[in-house]
């Protein structure tokens, strides 16, 4: 699920947009490489789905609380695009605001781990 789906998220959805999912496809556009490191570099495991994504990583944030990453590349007819999601009963585990810091903390971990030492 979306952090969108998730109840009562609606103040906080474009907030959680901005920090992570506008944030990763902006900081990784035309980068396919070092975003698959950096997943990589964090312990995110490859994950093979039904839906056509250049990239589809799943990190195993907190026991129970597993979150996937689905990023899609830039190309000549769409700006690259990224989806942070939760399994549905993340919620049963954790507050609104928890999953909230989860996702931003990965998209700065994210960000951070492919930036390199000058």
């Amino acid at each position: 699920m979306t952090f969108r789906d998730c109840k009562g998220a609606g103040p906080l959805v474009v907030s959680f947009a901005n920090n992570t999912n506008h944030l990763i496809a902006s900081t990784f556009a035309g980068r396919l490489d070092a975003l698959e490191s950096a997943c990589k570099g964090l312990g995110g495991q490859p994950v093979v789905d039904a839906v056509s994504t250049d990239l589809s990583v799943k990190f195993q944030a907190l026991p129970g609380v597993p979150q996937y990453l689905s990023f899609n590349d830039r190309d000549d007819d769409f700006p690259a695009q990224s989806h942070l999601l939760f399994q549905r009963s993340a919620e049963r585990y954790l507050n609104l605001k928890s999953l909230f810091v989860l996702g931003t903390y990965l998209a700065g971990h994210l960000i951070k781990s492919s930036e390199k030492p000058a």
